[in-house]
């Protein structure tokens, strides 16, 4: 049905609030969508860059380079590619004769941490609530959920075919990384607790009880007076602060997570103005698509107040 003044205004009010509920969500949706990337664009240009060695703790900006984890490489589990983190997407073409949609089948990512390197150390990124972007990214088809070697060899070329679709993103080794979030440095001291760790101590001793005897029993009477636990329990206390000063000799782990209060947590190749150039054209297509969902909106209030 053709809509103009003359049909809008005779629609029933159900009617006319069921063409208006659409437009009217759209404009919210591009509301909220522009605020959020405008938000993102500002933040990236206005957090400064710090050095993985000097970042103070808290909300931070790293630049560096992808490096392997533990010298352990990867493989896509799509197109063998080696690198040190991976994303895919299998999808399944269901035609009904009237549309056509892709519904997704598998899909995954690499587990561990993705290491950042810059010229002070490294920095273990955790993917938990992370928003990863990578120039990397690349979708192909086939005939079969799992991608044969002809169809990863035929990816690059224009003539594709097939019901499934592929969908793979990538970080390689020595990529510009780019990554926005709670900076964190783990010491292995900072969970050393002086109690517990000589109360455990002398757990150990007592699991060979003769020994601590011999140790410990400076009247060869076959116990320990309360003197002699006294003696116990101060040679684990040295023990204890020898182990706790090993711990602080330990080099320390730097991380990065998913900030708290709503702060967002960004992974992205490549160099940072071209990442906030990104979002920055996404806050511009979403003010657009904003205004014009908000004209349509208005345009039929008045048509049906008139």
């Amino acid at each position: 049905m053709k809509i103009d003044l003359n049909n809008i205004q005779q629609l029933s009010p159900g009617e006319f609030w069921g063409f208006l509920i659409f437009p009217a969500a759209l404009t919210l949706i591009f509301l909220w969508a522009f605020i959020r990337y405008l938000r993102f664009t500002r933040l990236i240009e206005d957090t400064p860059t710090s050095k993985i060695r000097s970042a103070a703790q808290g909300f931070t900006e790293l630049e560096g380079r992808a490096v392997l984890v533990a010298n352990s490489i990867l493989a896509s589990p799509l197109s063998g590619k080696a690198c040190i983190w991976y994303r895919y997407k299998v999808e399944r073409k269901i035609d009904n004769g009237k549309s056509t949609t892709w519904r997704t089948i598998q899909s995954g990512s690499s587990a561990h941490p993705i290491r950042l390197d810059d010229t002070t150390g490294h920095c273990l990124l955790s993917q938990k609530g992370a928003s990863i972007h990578t120039h990397l990214k690349k979708s192909w088809y086939g005939m079969s959920a799992n991608p044969s070697l002809k169809s990863v060899e035929r990816s690059d070329s224009f003539l594709q075919y097939g019901n499934y679709r592929y969908t793979e993103e990538l970080i390689t080794e020595n990529t510009p990384l780019y990554a926005l979030g709670h900076f964190k440095t783990v010491r292995s001291s900072d969970n050393f607790q002086q109690k517990k760790a000589v109360a455990s101590i002398i757990s150990d001793w007592k699991a060979d009880y003769q020994q601590l005897l011999a140790k410990f029993d400076r009247n060869n009477d076959g116990t320990l007076d309360e003197k002699e636990w006294k003696l116990v329990r101060l040679a684990a206390k040295l023990e204890a602060d020898d182990l706790s000063k090993e711990l602080l000799n330990q080099p320390e782990i730097h991380t990065m997570e998913k900030p708290v209060k709503g702060l967002p947590y960004l992974i992205s190749t490549g160099e940072q103005d071209s990442f906030a150039n990104k979002f920055k054209w996404y806050s511009r297509l979403a003010f657009i698509a904003f205004v014009l969902a908000s004209y349509c909106s208005v345009w039929l209030l008045q048509a049906r107040l008139n």
